[in-house]
């Protein structure tokens, strides 16, 4: 009869050998540099465009990866991995990974990848990398190599200027410097403002000049209400400051297309501008209306 771990050993066996066939005849048909290189709010083109949906398709291959993913990263995903296009042979940092299948999609492509998050299965669910033999395993049944490390944001443990790019995929919204288990309800103060920068600095700081940082954030806009027949926005409900960490860094975003009136934070902000715009990608996940934030910066 056959054991428990041989069947295991046998499944990513056979489930390594199906990503490398699938991976080797469909290989990579677009040229994804720059198609939508721009910092701006998840728009339903980009994610409905053909390289898009291929892209999408082809990362989730990776079934070991926190799966089902939000319909936040349907967007996001694609985003990032064309934003940082070419990738071979490049020193990338994916800050607070979890259990990401962008990473072996990105280590398939002979990109060096490493891996940072300071959560471990214990205190993270199914999507932490500290689950025991995971950094081993997971690369392993895709016969790739992926350089995960427990380690948080705020104080990355590796030199300065090392990577040649660095990402953080729907991190810093769910970060508050007092643990919650409601980040995305939780109003933030200056202290979790303060933890936010940290985060953009220390992944700026292992940057090399010219090389870009991609972070992209679920983002939930602030509660609504009416009051005399008036549409009101509790401005401090937000789950991110925006206007906060950009004017509080030397870093200049590429392309922005935001507005001091549509950034998260901003005393000008106002969410009439981006519910009255109908290419921005809104959905409802856990019984929430958001949609997501991309930013590309250059060193």
């Amino acid at each position: 009869m056959l054991n428990k771990k041989y069947i295991k050993h046998l499944f990513y066996q056979l489930l390594s050998k199906r990503t490398r066939f699938i991976e080797t005849f469909q290989k990579d048909k677009f040229n994804w540099g720059s198609l939508f290189e721009r910092s701006g709010y998840a728009s339903i083109k980009e994610k409905n465009h053909l390289v898009s949906r291929s892209i999408l398709k082809k990362i989730l291959l990776y079934k070991y990866g926190a799966t089902p993913i939000s319909p936040n990263k349907l967007w996001e995903y694609p985003y990032v991995i064309m934003n940082l296009y070419p990738f071979e042979d490049k020193k990338i940092l994916d800050a607070g990974c979890g259990k990401s299948s962008v990473d072996p999609f990105l280590a398939r492509r002979k990109a060096h990848i490493y891996g940072i998050d300071p959560f471990c299965s214990d205190n993270i669910g199914t999507t932490g990398i500290g689950v025991e033999g995971f950094s081993y395993a997971y690369p392993k049944q895709y016969g790739l190599k992926i350089n995960y490390k427990l380690n948080s944001i705020d104080k990355i443990d590796y030199p300065d200027e090392y990577f040649d790019s660095v990402i953080c995929v729907s991190v810093l919204e769910h970060v508050r410097y007092k643990e919650t288990n409601l980040p995305r309800q939780t109003k933030l103060n200056n202290y979790d403002r303060e933890l936010h920068l940290t985060m953009l600095n220390e992944m700026t700081r292992v940057l090399k000049p010219g090389g870009k940082l991609i972070i992209t954030m679920d983002y939930y806009p602030p509660t609504l209400g009416f009051e005399n027949n008036k549409l009101i926005q509790n401005l401090d409900n937000s789950n991110i400051d925006l206007y906060y960490l950009l004017n509080n860094t030397n870093l200049k975003l590429i392309n922005s297309s935001l507005s001091d009136e549509i950034i998260p934070g901003s005393p000008k902000f106002n969410i009439k501008i981006l519910l009255e715009n109908n290419d921005i990608d809104w959905v409802w996940y856990a019984n929430l209306l958001q949609t997501s934030i991309g930013l590309i910066f250059r060193k």
